[in-house]
């Protein structure tokens, strides 16, 4: 279903140099981006938006891209149990000083949980 929307979507906006067009301005800074990064696409997306995501991975130092097989434009909804793996997987190798998310007093020492850490100050 997923994909026969994305064709009807893409079928009149098309234009000649797709991959160029939905370049963005951003992507000359892209070397820029310094946290870990997971690409995600559908395989059986429109060929521009699959242009776009090599994009991405190639312009991001150490990027992971994934094609998920079988999926479109959506594939966390296309394919929720391959994304979902895809997705914890990468999550997982993941090293405490690769999550800029978190504030140093949440990356505790393997064994300390971050409320322990907490109340020692």
């Amino acid at each position: 279903m997923y994909r026969r929307i994305t064709e009807r979507a893409w079928s009149g906006s098309r234009r000649s140099s797709e991959a160029r067009d939905l370049d963005p301005p951003a992507s000359a800074r892209l070397h820029e981006v310094r946290v870990p990064t997971l690409v995600v696409s559908g395989a059986e997306d429109v060929p521009a938006i699959l242009a776009v995501s090599d994009i991405l991975a190639a312009g991001i130092s150490g990027a992971t891209a994934v094609r998920l097989p079988g999926a479109g434009h959506v594939p966390a909804l296309e394919r929720p149990a391959e994304f979902n793996r895809v997705l914890l997987g990468f999550l997982a190798a993941l090293t405490p000083s690769q999550e800029p998310w978190k504030a140093p007093s949440d990356r505790c020492p393997p064994g300390r949980s971050p409320s322990s850490s907490a109340s020692r100050r």
